[in-house]
């Protein structure tokens, strides 16, 4: 095998498929696998040939693995080929139905406990399959897992993307579960993983788990957030329960971006909820924005520290028209020399009402300070509380809190340079939340 075809970036994804109504057996007669490997091809005999002989090379599962091929091809070549060079294998010709429903035609006649879906241009460089179906069983709320990729040139590729609510084929998938447990091994350095969430159906209510579990020493950008297009009348929402637990000595940025659209009368709610527990030595970054188009929204977030943990919070927060907006973050500093630095800058126009609620606890030798700086424009309504509680003698602890309208000299000068009034107030708005 050549360096450059072992190289080749793809999708690799793993899930573990809950199959109802299953448990000795299958009802028509096959047997019941341990794993399925799909792949959708088109027109790709050279790369897909290439996939399979490293698949039939390192199948550590034996007869306990099926692969099945999903031909979205116009011609017959990949059929054939399939056919005739490897006649074990399962193919289905379909009439290019797209990626999603290719996958899914694959998952209605598999019988595999766990699912691979694999694009044809990877090659398997070790064994790998019965490492996989080890991880699931010895974590059983374990529901998706992603192998680390490497691209041609040998940089790291982004193993997958979990996405709820996105496409059928995933959705299908991953509503069996009503938790998903994400692991980042200690050795990662550098690299994103990325959880986006995006509601398009009037009247959908969206209620996602996702915990993260980060070893010691790694170093992880997790990037987080929720579209809302509601062109209906009725209420869509989705809540998510986001938890972390950081091990020593890591670096974790959490992004967490929510926006909102849509023509229609129905409400766009959403409900975050953040857990973190932050080990000795580690640092921990969230930065929330939610700048347009949200009508409803609560947001709590709940922090640890443990000894020499360090935590950075920026929030941004635009409202307008009817919008409501409550934030509640609550950080206990329970480590010696632990810190938290809090940040939240906000714009209420129209009729909107914000409040915020940070409280800072020291439960220990500690540093923290707490700033709030809102805009209010309009008939808008902005209020904020924060609150600082000292539990140990060396706790030092800092809040700050400021509302205000922009300032006219402000205004005024940039008026001079030929903006409008409206023009003038988005650039002030823009820099005051940026």
């Amino acid at each position: 095998m050549d360096e450059e075809k072992s190289w080749r970036k793809s999708n690799f994804i793993w899930l573990h498929y809950m199959r109802v109504n299953i448990s000795y057996g299958r009802k028509d007669g096959k047997r019941l696998m341990k794993l399925s490997v799909i792949i959708v091809s088109y027109e790709n005999c050279e790369i897909l040939r290439d996939c399979l002989d490293s698949i039939k090379k390192f199948n550590d599962l034996k007869d306990e693995a099926e692969i099945i091929i999903s031909d979205n091809s116009i011609t017959n070549s990949v059929y054939e080929m399939v056919k005739k060079d490897y006649p074990e294998i399962q193919i289905i010709k379909n009439n290019n139905i797209g990626f999603g429903p290719a996958n899914n035609r694959a998952v209605d006649i598999s019988s595999g406990e766990y699912l691979l879906f694999l694009n044809p241009d990877t090659i398997l460089l070790e064994p790998i399959f019965q490492f996989a179906v080890d991880k699931f069983e010895q974590q059983s709320n374990l529901a998706l897992f992603g192998i680390k990729l490497m691209n041609v040139n040998g940089t790291a590729n982004n193993s997958f993307f979990a996405m709820d609510n996105y496409t059928l084929s995933w959705t299908l998938l991953m509503k069996a579960f009503s938790k998903f447990d994400i692991y980042i091994d200690g050795k990662t350095n550098g690299e994103a993983v990325y959880i986006p969430v995006v509601l398009s159906k009037s009247g959908m209510t969206d209620l996602v788990y996702n915990d993260f579990y980060v070893e010691d020493g790694a170093d992880v950008r997790i990037v987080a957030g929720c579209g809302i297009h509601n062109s209906g009348c009725n209420e869509s929402r989705h809540d998510g329960i986001h938890t972390f637990h950081v091990g020593k000595n890591a670096n974790v940025r959490y992004e967490e971006k929510h926006y909102g659209e849509g023509n229609g009368t129905g409400a766009r709610v959403l409900n975050p909820v953040t857990n973190i527990f932050v080990g000795e030595n580690s640092v921990f970054t969230l930065d929330t924005a939610q700048i347009k188009g949200v009508d409803s929204t609560v947001r709590e977030t709940n922090v640890e520290l443990e000894k020499d943990a360090k935590l950075y919070v920026t929030e941004r927060l635009m409202t307008d028209g009817e919008q409501k907006a409550e934030s509640n973050i609550e950080v206990k500093l329970n480590g010696e020399d632990s810190s938290a630095q809090i940040v939240s800058r906000s714009v209420g126009k129209g009729n909107s009402v914000q409040t915020f609620h940070p409280n800072a606890i020291g439960n220990s030798k500690c540093q923290a300070h707490i700033q709030c700086d809102s805009i209010i424009m309009d008939q808008a309504e902005v209020g904020s509380i924060p609150e600082i509680r000292a539990k140990n003698i060396d706790a030092a602890i800092i809040h700050e809190a400021a509302i205000g309208r922009i300032n006219d000299e402000q205004l005024l000068k940039l008026r001079t340079l030929g903006l409008t009034e409206e023009e003038a107030e988005e650039v002030i708005i823009q820099n005051f939340l940026n």
